[in-house]
């Protein structure tokens, strides 16, 4: 990669292309925003796939500011970062938390190679949730019975209107057990710790930008230019050579 001046390196490159990528001086910034959907995760998840392929990312940032939301596709998102850490170098590949940083959205953002978040941001929320309704008894205050058919004893359980019983709860927490021990084992790999430390970060507790760095769950508290500028410098170091030092002054100060 080169460039014919500092100001080309630092101009943010616009890609219209299907990821629509933010591509600033060969970082590219993904944004991980709001109650994550299955769709937001797949978009995500191709996004980060797409920056291994671009010929102008060199490094990504992720930018986060998520409570978390469907668990569905969250996986697949953290295995693409893996994998662009692999392809890119751990120190290439960074996540920012703006305000919020929590259940899926720190699932997501514990996968960088480095996490910052800024000094009055949330963190952790380590854990999983499923809420059951069970509305049988106004259905019948109501004057309705429902009666739902099933192919198979396990079938759909906890159906609106249907009573819940134990072998639904238990269903349920098999289900939610399983997602938490997969999210405990992403979030104990993407941070570089061991499975005992990662279990006493699960309890889904929230914390403070500092305490989060105390407990090591955050790298370090920043702004997002702070987030930035590392990757920008360690691209252009790469980029330039020793006769471009006023570009590396101005780029890495």
């Amino acid at each position: 990669m080169s460039y014919e001046d500092d100001d080309d390196f630092l101009e943010p490159l616009i890609v219209t292309d299907s990821a629509d990528l933010t591509v600033y001086s060969g970082v590219a910034v993904v944004p991980v925003v709001g109650v994550l959907t299955y769709a937001d995760s797949v978009q995500i998840a191709q996004q980060v796939a797409h920056v291994r392929r671009h010929s102008k990312a060199r490094g990504l940032l992720l930018v986060v500011d998520s409570p978390g939301g469907d668990v569905r596709g969250v996986s697949t998102i953290v295995d693409e970062i893996h994998r662009t850490r692999r392809l890119l170098g751990d120190s290439f590949v960074a996540a920012h938390g703006l305000e919020i940083v929590a259940s899926g959205g720190y699932w997501i953002a514990s996968a960088a190679g480095r996490l910052t978040v800024g000094r009055s941001a949330e963190v952790g929320s380590i854990g999983v949730v499923a809420v059951l309704i069970d509305a049988s008894e106004r259905y019948a205050q109501s004057g309705l019975s429902v009666r739902v058919v099933r192919s198979g004893a396990d079938k759909a359980l906890a159906q609106d209107g249907e009573a819940v019983d134990a072998r639904a709860l238990d269903a349920v927490q098999q289900r939610v057990d399983a997602v938490h021990q997969l999210f405990v084992d992403d979030v104990a790999r993407g941070r570089g710790v061991d499975r005992a430390t990662a279990d006493a970060w699960a309890t889904g507790a929230l914390w403070s930008a500092a305490e989060a760095v105390d407990r090591g769950l955050v790298d370090g508290v920043g702004d997002l230019d702070a987030a930035l500028r590392p990757l920008m410098c360690r691209i252009a170091s790469k980029a330039y050579d020793a006769r471009h030092d006023h570009i590396l002054q101005r780029i890495c100060s």
